[in-house]
C-alpha cells in the first residue's frame, strides 16, 4: 500500500508538472508569436513543422543505417562546425565593449600585469563575471606560454570549440534517451539553427557557459543507470564540477542540478538523489568559497567598498518589473544613490513590492508575456549585442546580422520562425509526456530533467532582467525537450489513421 501511494503521488506530480509546463511555456510560444510575429517568421514556422517531422519520420525509417554510422556522422557535423564557426569568427570580429570588454580585457591585462586594475571598479559593481574573466584568462595565459597574442582568436576558437562540445554532448544524450534517430534529430536542430553559425566570436558568459547544463543531464543519465556505488559517487562528483564551473562563468546554471535532484527522486532514485545532492552542494560550496576568497585577498580586497558596490540580486528582478523589464540606466542609479547597503536594499525590497502591486495580476500576466517573448523568442539568440560593436573587416555577412544592417529584419524572421517551431516542438513533447502519464502508459517515471531544467531557466528570466541573450546557455537543453516533440504528431496521425503504421520510438 505505501509503494502504491508513493506511484500515485509521483505520477500526480508528473501530470502537475508537464501540466504546469505547457501552460507556462505554451504561453510564451504565443507570447512570442504575438508580439514578434511578421510574415516571414510566420511562413518559416509553417514551413518548419510539417518538415521537421517529414525529416523525423525519414531518421526514424533508418534508425538502423544511423546508429550503424552514428559516429561518423556527428565527427562530420562536429567537424563541419567547428570549421564554419572559426571561419565567420574571423569574418565577423570586433572590438569587444561593455561588459564583454571587462571579461577580455580584464583577462588580457590579468596576463600582460598580473592582474587587472582597471576593470577594479566593475567587478566591484559586478562580481558575478569573474567566472567569465578567469575562464578566459586561463586559455589567454596558456596562449601566451606559446607566443601567442591574438586574444580575441584565442577566444573564439575556445568558445567555438566548446560550444560545438555542447552540441556533441547534446546529441549524446539524445541517443541514450532515443536512440540514433533521435541523436541526428538533434543535429539537424542546430544545423537549421542559424546563430549557431556566428556564435563563435560572442565569446561570453551565455555561450561560454552552454556547455555545462546539457553536460550535467548527460552525466545525470548516466548516474541514473549506474548500479555501483562507486560509479554513482564519480558521477555525482562529476555533476558538482560541471556544475560548480558552470556556476562560476553563469549563475543559471545552478538550475540543471537541482532538475536533476528532483528527477532522480521522481524516478525513486532516493539513495542516488541523496548522493548527488551530497556531492554537488559540497563541491558548489567549496568551489564558490575558495573562488571569492582568492579574488577578496588577492584583487578585491577593499571589503567596505565591496559591501558597498555589489549590485544586489534583487536589482534585476526590480529592473524586471518596468517597461518591458529591460536594462535602464534609472534603476543603476537608484540602485547606486545609497551609501548604505542595508538601506539599499530595503528600499529596493519597497520598490519592488510597489511596481508588482502597481502592476496587479494581469498586469504580471501581460508583462510575462512581453519578457517571455524578449528572453525566449528571439531566435537570433541577441549575438547582434556583441557583433555590431565596431566590426574590424565589415563583410557579406554584416548586411543581415547587425541590427542597423538592410537585411536584419530577414534574418531575424527566419531564426525567430525555427526557434519558435522548436519551442513548439518542446510543449508538443510536454503533451505528449502529460498523455502517457494520465493514461499510466510507458512504465516508468519518464526521465524528467531536461524538461524541469527548461522550465526552471523560463521561470527565472520571467523574474529577471529580459535580454535575448540569457536563453543560450540553455538552448541544447531545449532541443533535448523538442526531440520529442514529434511523438505527439504521430500520436494524431494514427488517431486519425488507426492503420497506418509507424516505426517503434
Amino acid at each position: 500500500p505505501k509503494e502504491a501511494q508513493v506511484e500515485k503521488t509521483i505520477r500526480a506530480l508528473t501530470i502537475a508538472f508537464y501540466s504546469v509546463f505547457t501552460i507556462i511555456i505554451g504561453y510564451i510560444f504565443f507570447a512570442s508569436l504575438a508580439n514578434s510575429l511578421s510574415l516571414l517568421t510566420l511562413i518559416i514556422l509553417l514551413l518548419f513543422i510539417p518538415g521537421i517531422y517529414l525529416i523525423h519520420r525519414f531518421l526514424l525509417k533508418y534508425e538502423n543505417f544511423l546508429n550503424e554510422h552514428y559516429k561518423l556522422l556527428l565527427a562530420f557535423f562536429i567537424a563541419f562546425m567547428l570549421c564554419i564557426q572559426i571561419i565567420f569568427g574571423f569574418l565577423l570580429r570586433f572590438t569587444p565593449a561593455f561588459d564583454m570588454d571587462a571579461i577580455y580585457g580584464g583577462a588580457i591585462e590579468w596576463v600582460n600585469t598580473g592582474s587587472f586594475f582597471s576593470y577594479y571598479d566593475y567587478y566591484y559593481y559586478f562580481p558575478n563575471n569573474l567566472g567569465g574573466m578567469s575562464l578566459l584568462y586561463i586559455f589567454f595565459k596558456l596562449a601566451s606560454y606559446a607566443g601567442i597574442s591574438d586574444f580575441f582568436a584565442v577566444g573564439m576558437i575556445m568558445n567555438s570549440i566548446m560550444s560545438v562540445c555542447a552540441m556533441l554532448v547534446c546529441s549524446l544524450t539524445a541517443k541514450k534517451l532515443g536512440g540514433a534517430s533521435k541523436a541526428v534529430f538533434v543535429l539537424v536542430l542546430f544545423l537549421l539553427s542559424l546563430p549557431f553559425y556566428f556564435i563563435a566570436p560572442a565569446f561570453y558568459t551565455d555561450s561560454l557557459s552552454m556547455l555545462f547544463p546539457i553536460l550535467i543531464i548527460f552525466l545525470a543519465l548516466k548516474l541514473r543507470e549506474a548500479d555501483k556505488l562507486r560509479q554513482s559517487v564519480l558521477l555525482s562528483i562529476l555533476i558538482g564540477i560541471a556544475a560548480a564551473i558552470g556556476m562560476l562563468i553563469k549563475s543559471t546554471v545552478i538550475i540543471t542540478p537541482i532538475a536533476v535532484i528532483i528527477c532522480l527522486l521522481m524516478n525513486k532514485k532516493w539513495a542516488k538523489a541523496l548522493i548527488c545532492c551530497a556531492c554537488a552542494a559540497s563541491i558548489i560550496a567549496l568551489s564558490l568559497l575558495s573562488f571569492n576568497a582568492y579574488f577578496s585577498s588577492g584583487h578585491l580586497t577593499d571589503t567596505e567598498k565591496a559591501r558597498v558596490q555589489n549590485t544586489p540580486y534583487t536589482h534585476w528582478i526590480m529592473m524586471g518589473l518596468k517597461g518591458t523589464g529591460g536594462y535602464n540606466s534609472a534603476d543603476y542609479e537608484f540602485t547606486r544613490s545609497f551609501a548604505d547597503p542595508e538601506e539599499r536594499n530595503e528600499a529596493i525590497n519597497a520598490e519592488i513590492g510597489r511596481r508588482i502591486s502597481e502592476l496587479g495580476p494581469f498586469g504580471i500576466i501581460s508583462l510575462a508575456g512581453i519578457k517571455g517573448s524578449i528572453s525566449m523568442g528571439n531566435g537570433t539568440y541577441a549575438l547582434s549585442d556583441f557583433l555590431d560593436d565596431s566590426p574590424l573587416k565589415p563583410c557579406f555577412l554584416h548586411s543581415f546580422l547587425l541590427y542597423s544592417s538592410p537585411h536584419y529584419d530577414a534574418y531575424s524572421g527566419i531564426c525567430c520562425g525555427i526557434h519558435l517551431g522548436i519551442l513548439l516542438l518542446g510543449v508538443m513533447s510536454a503533451i505528449e509526456k502529460l498523455i502517457r502519464a494520465i493514461k499510466g502508459a510507458g512504465g516508468n517515471t519518464p526521465f524528467m530533467a531536461p524538461h524541469i531544467a527548461f522550465f526552471g531557466i523560463a521561470l527565472f528570466l520571467l523574474m529577471w532582467e529580459t535580454s535575448g541573450r540569457y536563453i543560450t546557455n540553455y538552448i541544447p537543453v531545449l532541443f533535448i525537450c523538442a526531440a520529442s516533440g514529434p511523438e505527439l504528431l504521430d500520436r494524431i496521425i494514427k488517431n486519425l489513421n488507426p492503420r497506418r503504421k509507424f516505426p517503434a520510438q
